[in-house]
């Protein structure tokens, strides 16, 4: 089975096109409990940053890339409900 560490590594590699060696991602936070969306099920989710990564060096294939200053990321408000509970739980 794929580790989330894994996936998130094969996913950049996919979507930017660049590969971010595992050693330069740290975990963030982890997510485990109930689904917000399915009140029969649950998830779990890991959540990283990319230490290193400067955006001259990616060619977006995939999806959309969003840049945020760190300093102003709590100023973004959230789209999905993963975001919400992230952010919830990130400012616990």
């Amino acid at each position: 089975m794929e580790t989330f560490l894994a996936c998130a590594v094969r996913e950049i590699h996919e979507a930017l096109s660049f590969y971010v060696p595992p050693e330069r991602v740290d975990l963030l936070t982890r997510l485990e409990g109930a689904d917000p969306e399915n009140p029969e099920g649950t998830v779990g989710a890991e959540f990283f940053i990319v230490r290193g990564l400067r955006v001259s060096d990616l060619t977006i294939t995939a999806g959309q890339l969003l840049v945020v200053e760190a300093f102003r990321a709590h100023r973004n408000p959230p789209k999905t409900n993963a975001e919400r509970t992230l952010g919830a739980r990130c400012h616990r």
